[in-house]
């Protein structure tokens, strides 16, 4: 089994490599105004509903792209390089919804939240592993 920190590592890895952006672990407060970063947070762990053998893990992925200063407010900042990313960070955990870490079974990307105003994106994957609580499966 995995500990959580291995398991937040190959996250990082997984998706630094295929966007090309550093990320970081702990949890980033944006804007960034000098580069695109990231950051990877295993926030929450907890047992499955009706299977005490099991966990979820769930973790926070934060993106910021670099901070542009919007003067205008007739011309808000364009959300779509964040859209972009949403769908980056889908085919990502697609191609890796198994095997990124060993002892997690299985891992998806629940949900997205785009912040135009941080000029970031927040996604939040759920992840499943044996509960080390109970001597797993």
């Amino acid at each position: 089994m995995s500990n959580l920190g291995d398991f937040g590592d190959a996250i990082i890895s997984a998706f630094k490599t295929a966007l090309g952006v550093d990320i970081v672990p702990g949890l980033l407060v944006g804007p960034i105004e000098d580069r695109e970063m990231g950051s990877v947070l295993v926030h929450r762990v907890r047992e499955s509903p009706g299977r005490v053998n099991e966990q979820q893990v769930i973790v926070t992925l934060r993106l910021f792209k670099r901070y542009q200063m919007v003067t205008d407010p007739t011309k808000p900042y364009d959300p779509k390089p964040l859209y972009n990313w949403v769908e980056e960070l889908e085919t990502i955990i697609y191609a890796n919804q198994t095997g990124l870490a060993v002892g997690v079974w299985f891992q998806r990307i629940t949900d997205f939240e785009v912040d135009p105003m941080q000029q970031g994106i927040e996604a939040n994957l759920l992840a499943f592993r044996e509960n080390p609580g109970t001597g797993g499966g």
